[in-house]
């Protein structure tokens, strides 16, 4: 089992978040670097980066990572990171209390969940908002 599936995989979490989730970690949303597959230019809508990738929307963005430091708040026993792998890590490898783990992982999912909501918002819809107003 991957050393990320116990961040996707708990009793606790919402199945859509969980869905999502576990697509972000396969690295198979359809983002910028996936859509440039197929010949579609996606820059990040949040902050005009030209290459929307995974990483860089979980939480390189300075919108989507000002949106996880509003949502996190004083759950990790780290400082909050931009980076990726970073932050896999720190829900990967920190001990965390039984409860303050479930919270956690269910904020991060949420975190997640809301964000690509939000961007695929952005690119179908045209209803940006704010990261007060979200």
């Amino acid at each position: 089992m991957a050393s990320w599936s116990k961040v996707v995989w708990f009793a606790q979490g919402v199945p859509r978040f969980v869905f999502i989730t576990w697509l972000a970690f396969r690295d198979r949303l359809s983002t910028g670097t996936r859509m440039a597959q197929w010949g579609v230019v996606q820059s990040c809508l949040f902050c005009g980066e030209p290459n929307e990738s995974r990483d860089h929307l979980f939480f390189a963005c300075r919108y989507t990572f000002t949106v996880w430091l509003a949502v996190v708040g004083d759950l990790l026993l780290a400082e909050a990171d931009p980076d990726w792998e970073t932050s896999l890590a720190q829900l990967v490898e920190l001990r965390y209390e039984k409860l303050d783990y479930i919270l956690l992982r269910m904020v991060f999912q949420t975190a997640i969940y809301y964000i690509w909501k939000e961007r695929n918002d952005r690119r179908h819809m045209g209803r940006p908002k704010t990261v007060e107003n979200g």
